[in-house]
């Protein structure tokens, strides 16, 4: 009997596992083979039939054993996410995994508080980091831009000099890494973007192509003559969207008209491609690195005004009460008449004089609009849609490039306008698709799992709001939001109800959107920065044309799959540039007070989110010093001695202690301990 065989009766016959000792006394091996018998262990472990667990090893089927992924979180611990569920990984069993690593990890608990212990990293999600080279503890670190990922040793100090908190560009190697590259200082215009790019491994440059024109086989309704327009942001550059509106009997004819991006992008060129490695467009405060060149986002496929330019149009016939009641797809070429913005568009609904005048040639059209935007908005909501109101921040820079303020994002009506009817051409648009019964990509939001719901009953119930039905439905939350509004907890309310809800995706499955309250919905409207609309319209054409599905199943599962990780990756990227701003702005800002709310809270202290910037930062317990402070049930830290009570959604005063430059952490302690230790210090010179 083999050596192998051997070791698996015996881990078999022990199914709490034996030590290495134990094993070789049970199997008779010498000292001298010892090292034959480490070697068959390691092929057993890295084939997945045995693991190791602390000092043990144990048959993999005499315990649950999962792969999955492995996602950390700025706080030391992390989550493994997989096909069973989630589970919570303590910081001490996270192993040497990296966020978004492939793990293979032993569940030890079930249910609603289900814990796992990684195991062993069964694959590693990237090989290279950009990040900070610091000299911490006299040794050479990285400390990557992903603020997820810890600070990586640094196997090979370079012959080129490096500076104390430049940024670089590293290989991985096991444990540590080796620098490749200086990218540059921080603090130099555009250099932190780049260092996001190069970490998240972006293409920012296109190849040289050809652009071809697709061979027309659908007629194109001529609408150049119609009162068509785009409404976008004021440094907006590619204008995928047009609209146009009349009144009909009985309500609104509506007119979405979506660039015709699949004309010049045809499925499987090279330019296809590398549309689809994208996924998506990604948008920095100053920079977007785009999906497709700019000869196409900014020019050709880009609806400029008084330009012809080729459509798929969206026409939907809607009612005073904001249904759709039909509507109808086809190929159209327009003439845009005017770039419109969404300030533009507010003032001019407000009644300002100046502006109603300039743009009299579509003020009917635009006031038709809020009228129909209102219609279906208030539809929406009578369905239990969920909108949630969280300001995001908007960057003021002077005409240097100076970070002047950081501001809350003003939405107004008129983005209100443009989102419900885009949020009707792409339900409608889905309703087709399936009708015709053509496979497509579908924007997919499925429900809260039931622990996130009790979850959030509890932490509601401290507010005294209350969650009475057992499977929760989309409704529920909105009236949870409703309620809170104008009350001092309404920021934490909307940010624990965000917090329960599941990430929307892609999938080849219409499996509804359950924030939207819609069974049947995709995107269809933004094809020159999101790959999956591009699919869609070449669905649509297809069904528009009877012919054949353009992807199969297969390939529409691999594209959502890809696409929902671009997204994702775009997310994180724009995340990390909106806080690593804030925080450098925040650097001339040490001492000064803030208010701010107590948006979580762990062992180690209370995080609290500034109300002026948007952003978290933390209260250590171990810089409190009037007490010793205990966290019970997560929402709620009390003082031993004190009984001073610190509660999730409690308003609080704090001093801007002290950032970390590198890791890009804020600390924080409350204002009125200043006020202390200022007395303390005063009392002292008066003694001495």
């Amino acid at each position: 009997m083999g050596w192998r065989d051997s070791i698996l009766k015996v881990l078999k016959k022990n199914r709490k596992g034996v030590t290495l000792r134990q094993l070789r006394d049970q199997l008779g091996v010498k000292k001298g083979k010892e090292k034959q018998l480490r070697k068959e262990l390691s092929s057993l472990l890295k084939c997945g039939l045995a693991v190791k667990v602390g000092k043990k090893y144990l048959l993999s089927s005499n315990v649950d054993v999962v792969q999955g992924r492995f996602e950390n979180t700025q706080f030391g611990y992390g989550f493994l996410i997989t096909s069973q569920g989630d589970f919570f990984v303590p910081r001490r069993f996270k192993k040497d995994a990296l966020h978004g690593d492939t793990v293979e990890a032993l569940i030890i608990r079930k249910g609603a508080r289900g814990e796992a212990r990684i195991l062993r990293v069964v694959e590693r999600k990237r090989k290279k980091v950009a990040g900070f080279f610091v000299w911490e503890r006299k040794m050479p670190v990285v400390v990557p831009v992903e603020r997820k990922l810890p600070e990586l040793e640094v196997k090979k100090i370079p012959t080129e000099p490096i500076i104390q908190g430049q940024l670089v560009e590293a290989e991985l190697a096991g444990k540590k890494c080796i620098i490749k590259r200086i990218i540059g200082d921080p603090e130099e215009p555009g250099k932190d973007i780049e260092a996001v790019l190069v970490h998240y491994d972006v293409p920012v440059d296109f190849p040289e192509v050809k652009i071809e024109e697709e061979a027309e086989e659908l007629p194109r309704r001529d609408l150049r003559r119609e009162v068509v327009f785009t409404i976008d942001g004021e440094t907006a550059r590619d204008f995928d969207d047009a609209v146009s509106i009349k009144k009909i009997r009985g309500g609104y004819r509506l007119g979405v008209h979506i660039a015709d991006v699949s004309h010049y992008v045809k499925k499987g060129t090279l330019l296809d491609a590398e549309a689809g490695l994208r996924g998506n467009s990604i948008y920095f405060p100053e920079r977007a690195v785009p999906m497709l060149p700019p000869v196409l986002s900014e020019n050709l496929a880009s609806l400029r005004p008084r330009e012809d330019r080729l459509t798929l149009t969206v026409e939907m016939d809607i009612t005073h009460g904001g249904e759709v009641r039909s509507y109808r797809i086809f190929p159209s070429v327009i003439r845009s008449m005017e770039r419109m913005t969404y300030n533009k568009v507010w003032e001019i609904l407000q009644g300002n004089r100046e502006l109603r005048k300039k743009y009299a040639h579509i003020l009917p059209a635009l006031e038709t609009m809020a009228e129909a935007a209102e219609a279906l908005l208030n539809r929406r909501k009578r369905k239990g849609s969920l909108d949630f109101d969280l300001p995001e921040p908007e960057f003021i820079y002077t005409e240097e490039g100076v970070l002047l303020d950081i501001m809350p994002f003003e939405r107004n009506f008129a983005h209100q306008i443009i989102e419900e009817f885009m949020l009707a051409a792409n339900e409608s648009v889905a309703h087709f698709l399936t009708a015709k019964g053509y496979p497509a990509i579908f924007r997919v939001h499925e429900p809260p799992e039931p622990r996130k719901i009790e979850g959030l009953k509890k932490i509601l119930g401290v507010f005294g709001y209350r969650l009475e039905a057992e499977e929760v439905e989309v409704g529920d939350l909105q009236k949870v939001v409703e309620q809170a509004q104008g009350k001092p907890e309404e920021k934490l309310i909307n940010i624990m109800v965000l917090r329960s809800l599941k990430l929307a995706k892609y999938s080849p499955q219409p499996l509804g959107h359950f924030a939207l309250a819609k069974e049947n919905y995709l995107h269809f409207t933004s094809p020159i920065r999101r790959y999956p609309d591009l699919v869609v319209h070449r669905t649509v054409k297809a069904a528009l044309s009877r012919s054949a599905p353009p992807y199969s199943e297969k390939e529409l599962e691999k594209i959502a799959a890809h696409c929902s990780f671009t997204e994702r990756k775009a997310d994180q990227m724009e995340a990390e540039i909106i806080h690593w701003r804030t925080v450098r702005f925040l650097m001339d800002k040490i001492g000064e007070r803030f208010s701010g709310i107590i948006v979580g809270m762990g062992n180690d202290g209370l995080h609290v989110e500034l109300d002026k910037y948007m952003i978290q930062g933390s209260v250590l317990f171990s810089e409190m010093k009037e007490d010793y402070f205990v966290v019970n049930d997560g929402w709620v830290a009390r003082g031993r001695r004190s009984g001073k009570t610190y509660k999730i959604g409690q308003k609080i005063d704090v001093v801007l202690g002290s950032i970390d430059p590198y890791r890009r952490t804020i600390y924080l302690f409350p204002a009125r301990q200043e006020k202390a230790k200022r007395k303390r210090k005063k009392r002292g010179r008066k003694k001495t």
